[in-house]
Order: C-alpha cells, then structure tokens, then sequence
C-alpha cells in the first residue's frame, strides 16, 4: 500500500462513497511551480504581463511507495513524474463550499 504524501498548502479531503471523508493534512512542504512575469502594455494605465512559467520547485524525488497529492499546476509541470495525483471530481456542500473531492486524477 502507498503512502500519501500531500504537497499542497490545504488538507484535501476524499469523499467516499458511503459519505465518509479521508483527510490528507499539509506535509509541511509545498510544491510549486516557479512564475514570473514581462509587462506587456498597459490597458487603463492597468499592466497587462505575460505569466512566464519555470521549474517545479520543492518536489521530493521519485520514492517507492509514496504518492505525492499536488497541486494540477505541478502535475502539469512535472509530465513524466508517475507518482504525483490531484484531487478529482469535487463534491460541494449546500452553500457551494467544497466538502472534498471523490478520488485522485492522474492526468
């Protein structure tokens, strides 16, 4: 069995299918993908810039067994990284709040 391991600043919650809920608090560690940006103009004296996107940062390497919970950003950044999920299918409570989400994607 895999060890989670969640790199996002916020506890994710997995909502199961009998209602019950599994919570993945922070690690501690945040993963991140590096961003800055070049101004490109102005709009309403407002600056309109270009994201300019780089490396994942403060992503543990490959270990077996573990499985990392990330941000989509990261996944996206990190293609060949096997061991990395996100939270999928959100379930939300009556005010539209997010309860959890009801597994992990891969892609």
């Amino acid at each position: 069995m895999a060890k989670l391991i969640n790199l996002t600043p916020h506890t994710v919650n997995i909502v199961k299918n009998d209602n019950s809920i599994i919570s993945f608090p922070p690690s501690g560690t945040i993963a991140r993908v590096f961003s800055d940006y070049v101004k490109r103009g102005t709009v309403n004296d407002i600056d309109v810039v270009d994201v300019v996107y780089g490396d994942v940062i403060d992503l543990p390497p490959p270990r077996k067994d573990i499985v990392y919970i990330v941000s989509r950003m990261v996944l996206n950044a990190a293609p060949n990284r096997r061991d990395l999920v996100v939270p999928h299918d959100l379930v939300r409570n009556p005010d539209g709040s997010v309860k959890g989400a009801r597994c992990f994607a891969k892609g």
